[in-house]
């Protein structure tokens, strides 16, 4: 969903610092939890089970405050330059 704006250039719907250390920990806890979690479970390992659980709640809770975010504060004016 950060990568449009990552990428495009398109304006953040909130202050750049807050939507930077989102990113950040997405990518740097979130991804690998969750890749790691998913390619054990398709494997149909015991530990995958665990960091599925472990790590969905994260991303479960991630997802419902962006979702918020997004339905509750539209997009930031553009700034006059």
């Amino acid at each position: 969903m950060w990568a449009a704006y990552v990428f495009a250039g398109r304006p953040t719907p909130v202050e750049p610092e807050a939507f930077q250390v989102v990113a950040a920990l997405d990518l740097a806890v979130m991804v690998p939890a969750l890749t790691m979690g998913g390619i054990l479970l398709w494997r149909r390992q015991p530990w995958g089970y665990v960091i599925a659980a472990i790590a969905d709640n994260p991303g479960c809770a991630t997802t419902a405050v962006a979702v918020a975010l997004l339905a509750n504060v539209g997009p930031r004016e553009q700034q006059a330059a």
